[in-house]
């Protein structure tokens, strides 16, 4: 038993599943009607075409429909069976196909749940809007949800994405035209860059899980096809030009009304299981998305900066291994996105908190992972970085050698959930320093004016200078030590503790470079705003505080805008895109 929709030679073929147990729900030598209806642009659904067919010997639909209108005419189809009795025993959904393109999908117990939720979705929204049903898709993985889960959730899903305070009103408030909005509404549909993926690579995934012919791999499938939703959305965001982060923002911003009492009230009525399902779904939905960002601007900014091919290879491999581990994981616990309570009747003693604990936890590795296979090479990547340095040095200081650079130059203390440990810099890092290295030595410049924002209260430990009383210029030189023009400043203590435990005087400050090089001075200066900024996004959890969901997507917003704050700060040789870059390369990745 096969099921697949075509929408080009538009053959039909059907296999029915119904959560992990595969049966024969079409019974051999009865006929059916097949409807395709159309979602209209007011949400509601018209019939477009039928045609009935016989079920084989092995409960299979084979027939052909022709001359289906394309996505410049319509956003989705959705397709109904029926038995004999006039009952619909399936449901399913397919984004319209694109003129000379073929579209697949496969019908099962999870498409009809999802169908039925975007036909109420439709009739709230009074629309077919690609992003509330992509929504809904991505949220949506339990087979198991009633008529009524799915008219609650097409209610909570129309406040959470286009209200005015969700997901579409919280990008167009901050730049998104509408012309943007739009073209990333379509490109949900439809992306014209080879190898992007739509709605349509999840309705492949259906097929897919349909085809398999095996419990557990459908489940898988079912699964994987649920986790490519972010790539969806990010891919479809890439096409728009809208910045990843803010569609990280909006996100964010959906969630803040999903949980208003309204929507709460809602939440609180869905099915038990369903409502469990929800949860780890959007928490799942989250880490990948976020995982496809890294992957997207980490990548255009090493090219930016002329990284090598090992280098981008190196860390797109990286992050591919990230995604391909948080979608093992999704496969693993599939069953638990798709049905939660049967999930934890087969494994007696299990909580649906430890079962969430653990998928974080292995989140968490895959992250952690990441960090490990993105390290720089000593060999390929450090020592040339070395090399270059030094060789952009002697611009300026002719007599400098590799002796001068700090004995830990090229690495960093890595801390995870196993301890610290000292390792080499992220590829992003290395590449930039390299590429800052190479521009001096080609006579190019760079200088920088520092940022102003007031350094955190947890950085005042470390960032500052500790000066001795009672020196003057002459015997503060004397001694090895620099004058500042008014105080001696020490070349011994470097946090608040050990100075003023010496009785000198520690001012908290940036701090200023005096290497040979005032591209590498305008260079460190950079790093050490960016801490600030960092360090300062962080304030808002300091003290035992517990913010609320908005200033934690205000804090968001506000770190993001300070750090393309920076990029306009630099001057000299670098083009508007590199210096972007180079912001982009400073900053360590994260799945925040």
């Amino acid at each position: 038993m096969k099921r697949f929709f075509k929408l080009t030679l538009l053959m039909i073929a059907v296999l029915l599943i119904s959560g992990n147990q595969l049966y024969a729900a079409l019974t051999s030598g009865e006929k059916y009607t097949i409807t395709i209806q159309k979602v209209n642009s007011d949400g509601t659904a018209s019939d477009y075409s039928a045609t009935t067919a016989t079920a084989d010997s092995n409960g299979k639909l084979s027939f052909s429909l022709t001359g289906m209108p394309t996505d410049a005419e319509a956003n989705f189809f959705v397709f109904i069976i029926k038995d004999k009795n006039g009952t619909v025993v399936r449901r399913g959904f397919v984004p319209a196909a694109h003129a000379g393109s073929t579209n697949l999908v496969g019908v099962n117990d999870l498409s009809t749940a999802q169908t039925n939720a975007i036909l109420e979705a439709g009739k709230v929204l009074k629309s077919d809007d690609p992003i509330a049903i992509a929504y809904l898709i991505t949220l949506l993985r339990s087979p198991g949800a009633t008529s009524t889960d799915a008219q609650l959730l097409a209610a909570l899903g129309a406040d959470a994405i286009t209200g005015n305070s969700g997901f579409e009103g919280f990008l167009t408030s901050n730049g998104v035209t509408a012309a943007q909005l739009l073209a990333f509404k379509k490109a949900l549909i439809y992306n014209a860059t080879p190898g992007k993926k739509t709605i349509t690579d999840l309705t492949k995934g259906f097929k897919d899980a349909v085809d398999s012919g095996d419990a557990t791999k459908a489940t898988q499938e079912m699964s994987k096809a649920g986790g490519q939703m972010a790539d969806v959305f990010m891919d479809a965001a890439e096409a728009a030009g809208i910045d990843p982060n803010l569609i990280l923002a909006a996100h964010d911003a959906a969630g803040d009304v999903a949980e208003n009492p309204t929507n709460a009230a809602r939440m609180a009525q869905i099915s038990s299981s369903v409502r469990t399902s929800l949860g780890q779904s959007m928490d799942s939905f989250f880490q990948r998305i976020a995982g496809v960002k890294v992957q997207s601007e980490y990548t255009n900014a090493l090219n930016a900066l002329k990284a090598t091919g090992p280098q981008v290879d190196k860390f797109t491999s990286a992050v591919t291994t990230m995604l391909n581990s948080f979608a093992a994981t999704e496969s693993t616990y599939g069953e638990f996105f798709m049905n939660p309570t049967d999930y934890l009747s087969k494994h007696p003693g299990t909580t649906a908190d430890q079962i969430r604990t653990a998928i974080d936890s292995e989140f968490r590795t895959n992250f952690e992972t990441f960090q490990t296979n993105m390290a720089s090479d000593t060999t390929t990547d450090i020592t040339p970085m070395k090399a270059a340095v030094v060789a952009a040095m002697q611009k300026q200081m002719p007599n400098f050698n590799a002796n001068y650079l700090p004995d830990d130059f090229g690495t960093y203390m890595k801390f995870s959930s196993s301890g610290q440990t000292k390792v080499n810099w992220p590829i992003p890092q290395t590449v930039m320093v390299t590429w800052l290295a190479k521009l001096i030595s080609g006579g190019g410049t760079m200088d920088y004016t520092r940022d102003t924002l007031a350094i955190p209260t947890m950085m005042q430990e470390w960032m500052g200078v500790c000066t001795i009383p009672g020196k003057n210029q002459g015997n503060c030189t004397g001694m090895g030590m620099t004058w500042n023009g008014t105080a001696c400043v020490s070349n011994q203590y470097f946090n608040m503790s050990s100075c003023q435990g010496s009785g000198n005087t520690w001012t908290v400050q940036r701090r200023t470079y005096n290497t040979p090089s005032a591209a590498f001075n305008a260079y460190q200066g950079i790093m050490d705003d960016m801490h600030i900024i960092e360090f300062s996004k962080f304030d808002i959890y300091n003290n035992g505080k517990q913010p609320t969901r908005q200033a934690e997507k205000d804090a968001k917003l506000l770190f993001q805008t300070r750090m393309n704050a920076l990029a306009g700060k630099i001057t000299g040789s670098p083009t508007a895109a590199e210096k972007k870059a180079m912001i982009k390369l400073l900053t360590q990745p994260n799945m925040d």
